[in-house]
């Protein structure tokens, strides 16, 4: 996916968070040439919404969704 291309997509996007959250991570992911969970069909070492446990302490979740702000500073740096 070029960068153009994923600007046009995402910026005529009118879904919420939660309908998009996954397309948005895969697209970004085709973006940076980066492995998709796809990549792990055990999904063992990568998910979405994987539990993980947090560094200081207790049980979370290894959330994409977290991945928004990277792409919303993204556009700010190419735009």
């Amino acid at each position: 996916m070029t960068p153009t291309a994923f600007i046009a997509k995402w910026r005529a996007n009118a879904r919420n968070e939660r309908a998009a959250t996954q397309e948005h991570f895969l697209d970004l992911c085709a973006l940076l040439d980066e492995p998709t969970p796809n990549s792990d069909p055990t999904g063992a070492a990568y998910a979405f919404e994987k539990g993980a446990t947090k560094a200081s302490g207790g049980e979370g979740w290894a959330d994409p969704a977290s991945v928004r702000t990277i792409s919303e500073t993204f556009f700010r740096f190419i735009t």
